[in-house]
């Protein structure tokens, strides 16, 4: 009886850690995405989490400047892969990151507060850039992509041949 409590015990904080989130996402808008905290000022002073993957990121004097490709959220705060992008924005962060940490291609979330946006270039062209001012930065694990298309699942018995 003891080891079956044990393990059912286990079992529960198991399943717990492995879906929960590394923010605490109590009382946050999750609706409000960088579009809508740009076309609406109303939003501006808001909690927000946003996140996506690194375009580059950059020191200045008193703070750093990450420049985000923005996904949805999944449910624990992970950019979702598999959508289309959403657009821009920018995370302030008070301080030094080092941007060989926080590099290109790397997939990001903040939790923060929601300022009123920038503009910039992309490349060439003008560009509104909603900003976030960190309270919370995650780098997700490059081995996090769990969201990949190419996963592949087989069962059988025989043999297979793959090119």
């Amino acid at each position: 009886m003891k080891t079956q409590r044990l393990s059912i015990l286990c079992l529960g904080m198991l399943l717990t850690a492995c879906a929960s989130s590394p923010f605490n996402q109590e009382g946050i808008n999750r609706s409000l995405s960088p579009a809508l905290a740009n076309a609406n000022p109303t939003y501006h002073g808001q909690t927000a989490i946003w996140g996506g993957l690194i375009i580059q990121a950059r020191n200045m004097k008193d703070k750093s400047e990450i420049e985000v490709l923005s996904y949805p959220l999944d449910a624990e705060g992970e950019p979702n892969r598999n959508t289309e992008p959403q657009g821009r924005f920018f995370i302030e962060h008070d301080g030094y990151l080092e941007t060989a940490q926080y590099a290109a291609g790397r997939w990001v979330s903040v939790l923060g507060t929601v300022k009123p946006p920038i503009a910039g270039k992309v490349g060439t062209a003008d560009y509104t850039f909603a900003v976030i001012q960190s309270r919370q930065l995650h780098l997700w694990p490059e081995s996090s992509q769990r969201s990949d298309s190419n996963t592949q699942f087989h069962f059988g018995i025989g043999i297979g041949i793959h090119r």
